[in-house]
């Protein structure tokens, strides 16, 4: 059973959002940092710092943005997204085909 960071929308939590586990993506402690601040506060730091992922043992998931797991989840924040001239287009791979897989150029 997974679990839902109430920061930053990260859903592969393995233990609850307590107890002082803390959370790979956005570091949120949970019971330290959220006894201080609302997620929202937390969420909205996290994100104007550029939503960098936390851990540096867990490693993200493949093409993982912190911005589009917040809008994904639902939740509020107050921060603008960034805006970017990235590009993306389709790749088909034969053995995954249906399955297309999204590549990022700069």
């Amino acid at each position: 059973m997974y679990f839902q960071c109430p920061v930053c929308g990260f859903s592969l939590l393995r233990e609850p959002p307590s107890d002082h586990a803390m959370c790979p993506s956005c570091g949120t402690q949970f019971d330290y940092d959220d006894a201080k601040k609302t997620h929202r506060q937390l969420r909205n730091e996290w994100l104007q710092a550029g939503a960098p992922w936390f851990s540096i043992s867990t490693h993200s998931p493949v093409l993982w943005n912190g911005f589009r797991q917040v809008v994904e989840a639902g939740f509020v924040y107050d921060i603008p997204m960034p805006v970017t001239k990235t590009k993306f287009f389709s790749v088909i791979i034969p053995a995954l085909h249906p399955t297309k897989l999204q590549v990022q150029m700069s």
